[in-house]
Order: structure tokens, then sequence, then C-alpha cells
């Protein structure tokens, strides 16, 4: 049987608790403070993230109804100060709709009803802007209630402007497509349409739904069909669009209508072919009337060829008629100046002065007519025909000229310059006139008292089609307001008594010019000379069949 501890031993036991104790409490003590520390340090790791975040984030007191903090990303994108956040109560951030969503969203959360913790949100900022939020809530709980809650706010108002933007561009394009008097369509690569607008009711009679999944080619006559599908064929191979593409077409009542079909193609990001979008648009009545006017235009040429062959058949019994009725008057013509040459040489003397009036004005008369005469059978020659067309040097044929008129020039004390004139492919006998009666012109209406200064020039530019030929003299010249009188045949500006001729040197001029499918014009001013311009192609220009 063991005795009872002693007094002293007792003693010692409880100092031995005592210290276990105390070393107890000192471990605890340490661990207390240990734990604080890390508490600290991981709340300080907390705030520090939050502050710097990339993304938004702030923490709601329900209680006081405050934002309890704040980072850096919600201070710059509202433009508050941090400590104007932390006074404001969060519901003044939102719109009306927004306010109501949020507490809605809190009494059902209170409530213990399951929530989606993420929503957008309309949030106005300082400056009073309205920025477009998509807000993730994570309530915070206190011993089974929720007093707050942390929140991360993403700033979505880019995205909802190119929502917004992107929504009234599709309903423009709605509103266009069906408002367009045109059908809009999509179809796949091998044609099939995936899309048909409402106007395919007015082109070809059917509804969308019935047009879906169907070809083009199944609206369309065997032959046009062929011929469609061999051309769309291509222009798939090609990824290709198209523009103006007319084909004909049976509507669901069995009418034709022609419509004209323009597309684009639907390329991936690699430029693979996905299809194809288009318009179509019924021109069957603009076909038929411009049918009626293909025939109304056929018509008509065939009339003016009629016409014009009439024409040309009567100017032709006129140029002939003329040409012999001037030929055949030429005899008469001879006759009667025979017979004043006679009075003039053997019984001149014989009359009285009234006689030798009468005689002088016969054969005045009789030599006019005969310029007449020749000048309309060389006229006449000229409307009829032109000679064989040759390469000629126009250099060549001037220097003739000029010594044609060798005794005129020296009488007249003139000077006749030729520069450097061109080859050209002419009739030379129409140009060895043309120049004849150019130089005629201006040996005749020179200035009294004045030497004829005549220069003959030429511009031919290199591979210019055509060449200008220059005429100047220094003589009476014109006023320009007879430009288009003097080019007419029998046309003068001068009486008989100033100037000799019966106007028609420079109408010949022109049908020459005419000839040789040129030009002629003229330049000039009362008493300081003329320049007459005639353009000539340098090859010969073909008549049109």
């Amino acid at each position: 049987m063991s005795s009872r501890p002693t007094y002293e031993e007792l003693e010692q036991q409880v100092m031995d608790l005592q210290g276990e104790v105390s070393s107890c409490r000192q471990v605890e003590e340490a661990l207390r403070k240990r734990a604080e520390k890390a508490l600290k340090a991981s709340e300080e790791k907390y705030r520090h993230l939050l502050k710097h975040s990339p993304t938004g984030i702030y923490e709601v007191d329900f209680a006081n109804r405050r934002l309890k903090s704040v980072n850096d990303v919600i201070c710059r994108v509202l433009g508050y100060t941090e400590e104007e956040l932390l006074c404001m109560n969060p519901l003044d951030l939102l719109d009306e709709d927004g306010k109501r969503t949020l507490m809605e969203r809190i009494r059902k959360s209170l409530a213990g009803e399951k929530v989606d913790e993420t929503a957008e949100y309309k949030i106005t900022a300082k400056d009073g802007r309205k920025l477009w939020t998509v807000l993730n809530n994570a309530f915070v709980y206190e011993e089974g209630r929720i007093t707050g809650s942390l929140v991360v706010a993403y700033d979505i108002t880019e995205r909802k402007r190119v929502e917004e933007a992107l929504r009234e561009s599709e309903e423009k394009f709605r509103s266009l497509v069906e408002t367009t008097s045109d059908w809009i369509w999509e179809a796949d690569s091998d044609g099939v349409y995936t899309y048909a607008s409402p106007r395919v009711r007015d082109l070809l009679g059917y509804e969308p739904e019935e047009v879906l999944g169907r070809k083009p080619f199944e609206f369309m006559p065997p032959d046009e069909s062929d011929r469609l599908k061999a051309l769309f064929s291509e222009i798939v191979k090609g990824a290709e669009g198209c523009i103006g593409l007319e084909n004909v077409n049976i509507r669901k009542d069995g009418r034709r209508v022609v419509l004209e079909t323009s597309c684009v193609p639907r390329l991936d990001g690699r430029g693979n072919l996905l299809g194809y979008r288009g318009i179509d648009r019924d021109i069957t009545d603009r076909k038929r009337a411009e049918e009626v006017l293909q025939r109304s235009h056929h018509e008509l040429e065939l009339r003016v060829q009629e016409r014009t062959a009439e024409l040309e058949r009567r100017n032709q019994e006129l140029q002939n008629f003329t040409f012999a009725a001037a030929h055949d008057l030429q005899e008469p013509l001879r006759k009667i100046q025979t017979f004043s040459d006679l009075l003039r040489t053997k019984f001149f003397d014989s009359v009285n002065d009234q006689g030798r009036g009468y005689i002088e004005r016969m054969h005045e008369t009789a030599t006019r007519m005969r310029d007449v005469l020749q000048s309309l059978i060389k006229y006449s020659r000229l409307t009829s025909r032109t000679g064989p067309f040759g390469r000629i040097d126009l250099n060549r044929i001037a220097r003739e000229v000029v010594s044609d008129f060798e005794l005129q020039v020296r009488e007249t004390g003139a000077l006749v310059e030729i520069g450097d004139l061109p080859e050209i492919e002419a009739d030379a006998g129409q140009m060895k006139q043309l120049l004849q009666l150019l130089l005629e012109n201006a040996l005749k209406f020179r200035r009294q008292g004045i030497q004829p200064i005549i220069k003959i020039h030429a511009d031919c530019r290199s591979q210019s089609r055509e060449c200008e030929l220059f005429f100047n003299d220094n003589g009476i010249g014109f006023d320009e307001k007879f430009l288009d009188l003097i080019f007419k045949p029998f046309q003068r500006l001068h009486g008989n008594g100033e100037y000799n001729g019966i106007g028609m040197g420079l109408a010949i001029c022109a049908k020459v010019v005419e000839n040789h499918k040129g030009r002629i014009t003229a330049k000039s001013t009362p008493g300081q000379g003329s320049i007459f311009v005639v353009n000539l192609p340098v090859n010969r220009v073909k008549e049109r069949s």
C-alpha cells in the first residue's frame, strides 16, 4: 500500500504545473503574434493587389451605403479621387434603371434567392460621360448575413459602342434591303441561295422561303440555264464578281422576265470563296423599250439610206446637168465672143459712142460668162470625182505653181517664200489647183503701193496624223464676220470695178480640201493681210462603207 505524497511533493508538482502553463501561454502568445503578422501581411498584399490591379475593383459596405475601398483603375476611369469615391453612395453612380436592377439583385440575395453575379450597368463619370460596365459581384458574409460585396468592374463602353454601331448598320441594311425595288440575295459557293430579300416576290413571284435552297438556274429556260451555268463556273473558278449580267428568268406565273445581276464574292480570312452576295434588277421594260428603239433606229437608218441615195442620185443628175449645160453653152458663147471681137475690130469706129459702149459691155459680159462656165465645169468635176491618190511632195508642187505665175509675180513685184512643206497622200492635180488658187487670191487682193509678200509654210508635228499648211499675205484682208461666206460659190466681198473674178476660187479650194477630208479656214484683219489655214491628213482617209 503506497504512502500518500507529502506536502513538499505536492507543492513541487504545483510548481511544475505552473511552469508548464506559463510555457504554454508563451507559446500561445508567440503563435498569436505570428498569426497577426501573417494576417497583416496578407491584408497588405491584398490591398496592394486591389489597388494596383489592371482591372477595376472596389468594395461596398451595405450597412453604411458607402464604398469601402477603390483601386486606381476605378479612380482613373470615373475621374474621381479616391477620397471623393469613399464618401459616395455607389448607387449615385448608376442611372435609374441601374439602381432598380442592383437593388432588386440585393433584395433577392438577402432573401436567399440565387442571383447571377454578373450584370451590365451604365455608370456616370465625373465629367458626365456615360460608361457601360460589367460588374461581377462577390457578396461578403459575416456571421451568415450579407454585409457588403467585392466588385470587379470591366469597362465595355467601346464594345457597346461597336455593338450599337453594328446594330444601326444592320438596321440600316435591313431597311435598305426591304425598301429597295431590287432583289438582294446571298448564295454559297455552289450557287445555292442562302438568303433572299422580300423583293423576290415582285421579281419572280416566289416567297423568299421558296427560293432558299435552290439555285438561280432553276428559274431559267433550259438554254439560258446552260449559258449561265457555264458562265458561273468561270466566275467561281476565278473567285470574281459580275456586273450587269443580263439573264432571262421564268416567274412563278409562267411569264418571262429579264433580270440584270451584279454580285461580289464573299471570302474568308485566307481568301477561300464562301459564296456570293448580289442584287437583281428587273429590266424587262427597259429591254422591250430598247428593242422598240432598235427597230425604230433600223427603220430610220433604212429611210436615211434611201433618202441619202435619192439625194446623191439627184445631186449627181444636177451635177451632170450643170456640167452638160455649161459645156454646151460654151459653143454659142464662143460665137458671141467672136462676133463681139469682129464688131470691135471692124465696126468700132463706124458707130457712135453709145454703140461703142454697147459693144464693150457685150464683150465684157461674154468674157465674164465664159469665166463662169469654166468655173462651173471645174467645180462640177471636183464634185463628181477625184483623181488617183499617191504620195506627193508639196514642195515640188508649190515651186511649179510659183513658176506658172512667174509673169504675174514679176509684174506685181511680189516676194513668194516657200518653207519646208510635207509629203502627203493626195490627188496631185487637185493639190496643184489648190495652191494655184490661193496664190492667185493673194496676188489679186494686194494693197496698192505695198510690195506683196506671200509665205507658204507648214507645221507637221512628229507622229501627227495631219499637217497644217499656212498661206500668209500682206494684202487688203477682210472682215472675219464674212468668213463662212467667202468659201461659198459665187460669193464676192468686192464689186467688179474693184477686183475682177466671179467668186469661185475659194469655193473650189474648199471643195478640194473637202475631197481630201481636210479643213480650211482663214484669219484676217482689214488692211493687214490674211492667213489661210489648210489642215490635210498626211495619209489618205478612206471612205466609210
